[in-house]
């Protein structure tokens, strides 16, 4: 048995995997009464299973999308929950150039940001901070479905200086949390599995947020049966 810590941001992501898992969305409890984070606890395919949602922003009433929200899930998943496996589970954009396409889930074998441009001796691959994950391949097979890399920064848009950054690493995704969590990860040497359903293309016709809202829901929905596959085939690694 695990303690397996899902690390998502938005309700709407979620969603599909708490149907699956018969959870009530009513249910969730707060992981502190001054952060927004909540959390749903179940037992699944004999491992404890904690969904940490960043929630909702008190002060702009949106959900808690980035970076800083997704350290405080994955440090309150480990310190908290003493979880022993972490997912993070979520959707992002894909390039065409690479072979993405609207609805397909990948996992991820590298992490990296494309925002934190440091350009100082020692600190710029700090900013950059690309991290290794070599469990992607085995779940990925065992999944049937690709890996690739992905890019992670706080914009929903891209800067010039961004798309370089990108393309320089080959990135196949980009999102706004996963670097962030293999930080934290990183620190305490805990396995991580990055789980990615594309809601947009990037380098596409159309604007980002218009595909995203239109692909929200199948990309959710398809992310949510991969996790299912997922947490049954834990115990094969």
């Amino acid at each position: 048995m695990k303690n397996i810590a899902v690390i998502m941001a938005m309700d709407s992501e979620a969603k599909p995997l708490l149907e699956k898992l018969k959870i009530n969305p009513d249910q969730a409890e707060k992981i502190d009464d001054h952060l927004p984070m909540k959390v749903y606890k179940t037992q699944y395919h004999q491992h404890n299973i904690s969904i940490i949602i960043s929630g909702e922003c008190k002060r702009n009433k949106v959900q808690n999308v980035g970076t800083a929200p997704a350290v405080i899930s994955t440090i309150t998943a480990i310190k908290d929950f003493n979880a022993d496996f972490i997912i993070n589970a979520g959707t992002a954009g894909g390039f065409k150039k690479r072979g993405a396409d609207i609805g397909k889930v990948y996992t991820v074998e590298t992490t990296v940001f494309h925002d934190r441009r440091i350009p100082i001796p020692g600190y710029q691959d700090y900013g950059t901070y690309k991290s290794q994950h070599d469990i992607a391949k085995k779940f990925a097979t065992l999944l049937g479905i690709e890996t690739g890399i992905i890019s992670t920064g706080d914009s929903l848009d891209m800067s010039p200086e961004d798309e370089k950054l990108i393309e320089s690493n080959l990135a196949l995704l980009k999102d706004m949390e996963a670097a962030a969590i293999a930080w934290v990860t990183d620190q305490y040497s805990i396995p991580t599995l990055f789980l990615k359903s594309v809601t947009d293309i990037v380098d596409g016709e159309h604007p980002t947020e218009e595909e995203f809202f239109a692909n929200l829901k199948l990309a959710s929905e398809n992310l949510g049966e991969k996790l299912i596959e997922l947490i049954e085939l834990i115990e094969k690694i």
